[in-house]
């Protein structure tokens, strides 16, 4: 039977969802929606139009089958660019949980890393990593020497893998186990840009020494260094875009653990390289 109108659902939606959901509630969100179920809740996101719906649909179906602690596919429309998800139960990752927290997730991240990646990317990881610091330096010309050195001193030969590319506490999940949900900027890079934003937000040593032991791993100092100055470039500038703050002190954060810092001179603030 088709649910009552819904003024948060555009109506191509909601005749969508009765028929693959049978019925179901809305709970809340404003899109994502999360939605009751006679199986349970269930997530239902649209996808903006800026981003590949193909991309998405290829990490659902190639990558998560392999993961745990992650979403499933319960059903897709590709022209409504919308996937309804399982849930992953729990809440977001804390900087007060403990560090076998963190091992966990470092242990999530590996698996990740190691479902067989088809590098099908005509551009080589080594080449893309100098189209971005080309594109970090025009949005912040201060760091244009700076940013050339330290991406000239990362070791050649780096592979893509599998990764989540919006590893940040809200989509880190702590309940009964730890899981990562919203995979929608997933795809093949670099290992380190899943660590930046780890990096960034100020993990304890012993965090930080926990996850690295969940993910087997010891970051290549100067690809690492490399990956926060452009992380810490990219954010600083969508701070200064969108006025915000948050994302100005993460900026900030990456650029300075990173080697790179900016000091206030004179009530302005003035670029400088250490």
């Amino acid at each position: 039977m088709p649910t009552e109108p819904m003024p948060e659902l555009e109506a191509p939606l909601q005749r969508w969802l009765d028929q693959v959901l049978g019925a179901w509630t809305l709970e809340h969100g404003d899109g994502p929606w999360r939605v009751r179920t006679a199986e349970g809740p269930l997530w239902v996101k649209t996808l903006p139009r800026g981003r590949a719906w193909s991309q998405v649909e290829r990490v659902h179906r190639e990558v998560l089958p392999h993961l745990s602690g992650v979403p499933s596919r319960v059903a897709a429309h590709a022209e409504l660019r919308t996937i309804v998800l399982t849930e992953v139960p729990g809440r977001p990752l804390s900087g007060d949980d403990a560090p076998e927290c963190w091992e966990e997730l470092g242990r999530r991240l590996r698996a990740l890393h190691a479902v067989p990646c088809d590098d099908d990317d005509p551009v080589r990881l080594d080449d893309a990593l100098r189209q971005r610091a080309r594109a970090a330096a025009r949005q912040q010309p201060w760091a244009d020497g700076a940013l050339r050195a330290l991406v000239d001193a990362v070791p050649r030969g780096r592979r893509r893998v599998w990764c989540h590319r919006d590893l940040r506490p809200p989509n880190i999940r702590v309940g009964a186990e730890v899981g990562l949900i919203d995979f929608e900027h997933s795809r093949p890079d670099d290992p380190l840009v899943d660590l930046v934003r780890l990096e960034a937000g100020g993990w304890t040593p012993a965090q930080r020494s926990a996850f690295l032991q969940g993910w087997g791993h010891t970051p290549e100092p100067a690809a690492l260094r490399a990956q926060l100055a452009l992380y810490g470039l990219l954010t600083l500038s969508w701070a200064e875009a969108h006025d915000d703050p948050t994302f100005s002190a993460l900026g900030r954060s990456a650029l300075e653990r990173a080697g790179l810092a900016l000091p206030v001179v004179d009530g302005t603030l003035s670029p400088l390289v250490e």
